[in-house]
């Protein structure tokens, strides 16, 4: 690494970032999860082990500092089981949390279910209580802080606080027995966590003005980001790779976006995805890139790859280049096609629209490449030694968005990595 980089999705999440994340932690000296939740998923193969990860950075299996920054929202037990799962395994948690993130409760995730059981059009939400989380977070004076965790006077007033205005939603029936219970599981929380809680902008700057290598992780895709992704199908918080400024209260001068995009597409929960696939193709990514979420365990929709949304998301996130995941998937089928353009009312368009009324209209139009052989990728290690058809995908891909391809994944391990 010759300067910081960032790690941005593309799509729509689950593109590979954890992978790509611990391949390149082993150039960095600190990780840093700068948004989001345990709604996010990063599955990671390494060292004969699986790791599947929820707010812990992925630089965790390389032993790096590791930074949970303040435009994260945690659930501190599910952070609490993911380090005692690294200590349990001999791994150092060098971990530092920002003390203004922001902490779910579960009144927030009772809130999550109800309110998506509620909708007449559901969003499709992980129901981890991310939105409801969100939602305090914006209103002010309901939010509950990592700081507010690590101090028992404070974590009281606010849980009853919480509690009581939401108990007519919540239908308690005891809300004093409510409150009292959650300040006794949390206030332990509290007493766990306590020893990791700084403050972490502080500390990152401070690593920047040492030219410390630092590796952003972003959680989640492009357009799942709120305010530019297909809304209201998103998530709660900015995904794109600029949110790492006010997610961890910094501003690197030198920042490389490194952005991850998957060799097809898929997308979990609802919302448009104008490449959807309904037929076999969709069953051979599904089956053969075991696509099925790591948080919800949900199976995942698949699709051709569509290049209009990448060009936006490039555009979006300033990607200076990408990183192609899951490309041996594709191997085995006969033709594989890239969405290049869609038409829209008669017209033909090359980038993903901003208007979700046009996005309703938009119909795919593809250019067909052949598919190429399977073959033992785990012994590949350079671009120009994939199969002639593989290769030529690629550079159909790299030409089409304009910036360099410069990483190919090719199977889930650490060592099934090009560097091109």
């Amino acid at each position: 690494m010759d300067k910081n980089i960032v790690i941005a999705g593309m799509q729509f999440g689950d593109e590979g970032k954890g992978k790509i994340v611990d391949f390149l932690s082993e150039d960095a000296e600190i990780v840093v999860r700068y948004n989001g939740g345990d709604n996010a998923g990063h599955t990671i193969c390494a060292e004969n082990q699986i790791y599947k990860l929820h707010l812990i950075p992925s630089g965790a299996i390389l032993g790096k500092e590791l930074v949970i920054g303040n435009g994260c929202v945690v659930n501190p037990k599910i952070l609490i089981n993911e380090i005692n799962f690294f200590e349990k395994n001999r791994k150092k948690i060098n971990l530092y949390l920002s003390g203004r993130a922001h902490i779910i409760m579960p009144y927030h995730i009772a809130l999550d279910g109800m309110e998506e059981k509620a909708r007449m059009n559901k969003i499709g939400t992980t129901k981890r209580g991310i939105g409801p989380c969100y939602m305090d977070k914006a209103e002010r004076t309901c939010a509950v802080r990592v700081y507010d965790l690590v101090d028992e006077k404070l974590l009281m007033k606010k849980i009853k606080q919480n509690v009581y205005s939401k108990a007519l939603v919540l239908e308690l029936d005891n809300a004093e027995e409510y409150a009292n219970d959650i300040f006794k599981e949390y206030k332990g929380y509290g007493e766990l966590l306590k020893k990791y809680v700084c403050d972490t902008s502080r500390y990152l700057n401070e690593k920047m003005k040492e030219n410390k290598k630092i590796l952003f992780e972003g959680a989640q895709g492009c357009f799942l980001d709120v305010d530019f992704g297909t809304y209201p199908f998103t998530t709660s918080s900015n995904t794109i790779s600029s949110a790492l400024f006010c997610g961890c209260g910094i501003f690197p001068k030198s920042i490389e976006v490194r952005g991850i995009a998957k060799a097809y597409m898929t997308r979990v929960g609802e919302g448009y995805f104008p490449t959807e696939l309904f037929d076999e193709t969709k069953n051979h990514f599904l089956n053969i890139g075991k696509e099925f979420g790591t948080t919800t365990g949900r199976p995942r929709r698949c699709g051709w790859l569509d290049l209009p949304l990448l060009k936006r998301a490039i555009m979006l996130n300033a990607a200076d280049d990408i990183v192609l995941t899951k490309l041996d998937v594709l191997a085995g089928l006969k033709k594989i096609k890239v969405c290049t353009h869609y038409e829209i009312d008669s017209k033909k368009v090359d980038m993903f629209p901003d208007n979700p009324m046009d996005l309703k209209k938009a119909k795919p139009i593809y250019h067909e490449l052949d598919g190429f052989e399977n073959v033992d990728f785990g012994r590949i290690k350079k671009r120009k030694d994939l199969p002639l058809n593989a290769k030529k995908y690629v550079d159909f891909i790299e030409k089409e968005i304009g910036i360099p391809i410069k990483i190919i994944s090719i199977g889930p391990g650490r060592n099934e990595t090009i560097l091109c």
